[in-house]
Parts: C-alpha cells; sequence; structure tokens
C-alpha cells in the first residue's frame, strides 16, 4: 500500500534555503512528501491556522524572517496553549542554548543551520512527527483520565450526600423505637418475661443499627470533608481514665482483664478529645471482642523519639496473618469474623485511620498468629494549655453526640403525644 504524502511547510525567506531543504528531504528516505511555502512569518502563522494549503505533517521553520522569529511565530502558533497544530522543526543560526527556549515555545525539534545535512534534516522531520503524536497521545489519555476522576468525583460526593442523608432520615425513627422500647422495660406494671425477651430484641438490634448508622454519618463526614475537628492541648491521663470507665462494663461482662497505666497529668498531646476517644474505646472494644476467654488487654503509652505520644492496646487474641493485615483498613471487610457471629460492621477501624491522618498522627498494627495484636496510634506531644485558653477551648469545642439523651428526649416527646 503505497503511503499518502506528508505535507510539509517550509517558513524561509531565502529562495536558495527552500531549494535546498527540498531537496535533502526529497533525496533522504523513502517517504514521498508535498510541499507549501511561507516567506513571513505572518503568512507562515495563517497558513498553519487556516489550513489554507489543507491539513500540515510538519513545519521547517527559519528561526530569523524579516517580520517575525520563532520564538514568536511559535507563540501564534499555539495561541495560548502549549503546543502548535503541528510540529515544528526550527532550522536556526542561533546559538545551541536558544534551543531550549524553542522546546519550552512549542517545537518538536531544532537543528542548526550549519549541521544541516540530508541525514540530520529527515530524521529531524520524522522524530518531530513521531514525538508529536506521542504528545497528542499523552494529552488525549490525560483528559480522559481527568474526565473520569471528575465524574467519579462528582459521583462520590452524590454517593456521599445520599448516605447523609438516608443516615439521618433513618436514625430520628430508629431513636424513637429504642426510646419506646426503654419506657416498656421501666414501665410500671414491668414487663412480662415474655415480653422483656421481646424488648431486649429490640433493644440489641436497635443499637447495632444506631451503632452502624452513626459510623456511617462518620465515615461519610470524613471522606466528604464535613468532619470539623477542635484540636487543642489535652491530657492523656484524663482520656485513659475516661475510656477505662467506659469500657469496663464491656471487659466484665466477657471476662477480660484491662490494664491501663498510671500517668502523670503533665502528659499532653495536641488533638480532639472526643475523636481520641472514639479511636481509643473502638480499640479497646476490638481487643476485648476478639480476645481470647480469660484473655488481657494492656494499654501502654510511650515517649516516640520525635516528640510523639504513642498509645497502644495489645491484646492476647488470635492475631492477624499477613493477608488480613494488608485489608485491615479496607471499609466494611471483616476479615471473616462475619462468618463468626460476633456483632460488627467493618467501619470503625477506617474511620479511626482518617481521624487520626485529620489529626497529624498515624495509626498501625503489628500482630503474630496465635499470639494477638497491638494496635497503636501516635500524636504530637505539646504542653498544657494556659488554664485561661483551656477552659476557653472547652467552652466552643463541639458537644458530645449523647445518642442516650437523645433516645430518651425523642421517646419521652413521642410518649407525651401519644398520651394525648
Amino acid at each position: 500500500m503505497i503511503k499518502a504524502p506528508w505535507h510539509i511547510l517550509l517558513i524561509e525567506d531565502n529562495a536558495d534555503d527552500l531549494a535546498d531543504m527540498r531537496q535533502m528531504l526529497l533525496r533522504g528516505g523513502t517517504r514521498r512528501y508535498r510541499f507549501s511555502e511561507a516567506r513571513l512569518g505572518v503568512e507562515g502563522v495563517h497558513k498553519v491556522l487556516a489550513l489554507q494549503d489543507g491539513p500540515l505533517d510538519c513545519v521547517l521553520l527559519d528561526y530569523g524572517l524579516p517580520d517575525m522569529n520563532a520564538l514568536e511565530v511559535l507563540a501564534e502558533l499555539c495561541q495560548g496553549g502549549d503546543m502548535p497544530p503541528c510540529p515544528v522543526v526550527v532550522i536556526t543560526g542561533a546559538a545551541i542554548e536558544e534551543g531550549q527556549n524553542l522546546l519550552s515555545a512549542g517545537a518538536q525539534d531544532f537543528i542548526g543551520k550549519r549541521w544541516t545535512c540530508t541525514d540530520s534534516l529527515t530524521r529531524a522531520v520524522e522524530n518531530a512527527v513521531d514525538r508529536y503524536a506521542l504528545q497528542q497521545e499523552r494529552r488525549r489519555s490525560e483528559d480522559a483520565l481527568r474526565i473520569a476522576k471528575n465524574e467519579a468525583e462528582t459521583a462520590n460526593t452524590a454517593k456521599s450526600q445520599f448516605l447523609l442523608q438516608m443516615s439521618h432520615e433513618l436514625r430520628s425513627p430508629l431513636s424513637s423505637i429504642l426510646g419506646f422500647a426503654q419506657l416498656i422495660e421501666g414501665g410500671n406494671p414491668a414487663p412480662t418475661p415474655t415480653q422483656q425477651d421481646s424488648v431486649n430484641q429490640i433493644l440489641h438490634a436497635g443499637w447495632y443499627l444506631l451503632r452502624l448508622i452513626n459510623e456511617m454519618l462518620d465515615l461519610t463526614a470524613v471522606e466528604s470533608g464535613q468532619m470539623v475537628l477542635a484540636t487543642r492541648p489535652m491530657s492523656i491521663a484524663e482520656v485513659l481514665s475516661d475510656c477505662e470507665a467506659m469500657i469496663e462494663p464491656q471487659a466484665q461482662r466477657t471476662g477480660i482483664a484491662v490494664h491501663f497505666p498510671a500517668l502523670e497529668p503533665s502528659c499532653h498531646v495536641h488533638a480532639d478529645p472526643l475523636r481520641i476517644k472514639q479511636v481509643l474505646v473502638n480499640l479497646l472494644t476490638n481487643a476485648i471482642k476478639y480476645n481470647r476467654s480469660a484473655g488481657r488487654v494492656d494499654v501502654r503509652c510511650d515517649a516516640v523519639p520525635g516528640q510523639s505520644v504513642r498509645i497502644s492496646v495489645t491484646d492476647t487474641g488470635s492475631g492477624l496473618t499477613p493477608e488480613q493485615l494488608g485489608q485491615l483498613f479496607v471499609p466494611f471487610d471483616r476479615l471473616g469474623q462475619e462468618l463468626g457471629g460476633l456483632p460488627g460492621t467493618g467501619i470503625g477501624l477506617v474511620i479511626c485511620k482518617r481521624l487520626m491522618e485529620m489529626m497529624g498522627g498515624r495509626i498501625g498494627v503489628e500482630s503474630i498468629p496465635g499470639q494477638g495484636s497491638c494496635f497503636w496510634f501516635e500524636l504530637e506531644e505539646t504542653h498544657p494549655a494556659p488554664e485561661g485558653q483551656q477552659n476557653q477551648a472547652e467552652q466552643v469545642a463541639p458537644a458530645v453526640d449523647d445518642h442516650y439523651g437523645e433516645v430518651v428526649s425523642i421517646a419521652r416527646s413521642a410518649h407525651r403525644s401519644h398520651a394525648h
């Protein structure tokens, strides 16, 4: 099959140089050519942009023209972009240092007049055409990737908004159900054993669903950038003490011994106290839930080189395999635990990781199959805030989302409405 001839535009004001370039290309290689000419820069720009003589495969541009130089011609051809409409090779008598400026201005190649010969000119044109095609293909790929990225971000935003709205819509009626169940449980007369069993099932399932909804709200808020943190210098000792009180009923119920360290009140980190408690309670809950019978959980607080503090939670459970560690922070992946009957959502650790990153910290895990796991997080150590500033920070900090208080309040309102 005979290849179509390449259309070359020669922008050159010297008739002898025009004739030489024609002959060099016609003698070089086996490709066929057809030529157009322009003696001025303005004329050449018009022929390229207006396709006056048809589509062009390459432009051979003299550096110094009577009305413009090559850099000015390239600027007109690029029209504010970084590439001209077709490949451009500059024939220059200027210093070789000017070559980088030509490439930056949009030329695909340049060649000095004193080194121009049949082989060098033919090779420069062929290389320029190939390089231009690769640049165009790369640009198309980048544009397609940018479009796909924008579409994915739009879809992700729509998903987050949908989850946020649905979670809020589900939370209110669920809170009412839980509140009514608690009123029945504490009512007078007391429920019968059969009724109490039914109430227990409602409460167990309801609290599980409410926890799932709250975790979905947290995950959606983190991913959409809507979660606002109230970071300040905070006492690690106070957080550990609060978490110990919160986790104690679960530990006693399951027979797991949980040991907390004795800390000096002066140990402080820069973080959001509410979210640190959320992270630590999640790690403690998992350590208890996935522990062996009559197991043990140890909480440690250690200084890390680089002015950081590491809080670690070590359990005596079955540990995690390297494959499980690789999937640990994937949303909704419970690593096969969903088959064991233990409740869970597979979201908690994902939220913990995002929260730690938002607070400038990091979280990780070390595990030995058959021996247990050690989950830890690190935060920047800081000095306690002056008492006046600390009180002010506590006043402006957002209130804790008290789901139990919300449940009772909604239930009482519903109860009063029902009574009327």
